[in-house]
């Protein structure tokens, strides 16, 4: 007999960028969130020390640090729902 190999369609739930999404919603405010906190700090005293702390150049650093450090937890997240389908078959 043959074995047929498994195949499906990941959930949109199981994409990084629907993960990314979802982070990124977590922006409130003047508050970000606690994952991003520090990436941010770090971008806006190293714009600081260059003496670019209000620049626009310096916002878009601090956004760049902020997706940066959501890319990871998003990689894992949409890891788990993948892997917790896979489980469900």
């Amino acid at each position: 007999t043959q074995a047929a190999a498994a195949q499906g369609n990941p959930s949109q739930q199981a994409m990084v960028q629907d993960q990314l999404a979802g982070l990124m919603t977590q922006f409130q405010g003047t508050n970000p969130p606690a994952w991003a906190a520090g990436a941010i700090r770090t971008a806006n005293a190293q714009m600081a020390s260059r003496g670019l702390g209000s620049s626009s150049l310096a916002g878009q650093a601090i956004v760049q640090a902020a997706m940066e450090s959501a890319l990871p937890i998003a990689q894992a997240d949409a890891r788990t729902v993948l892997q917790n389908n896979v489980l469900s078959f």
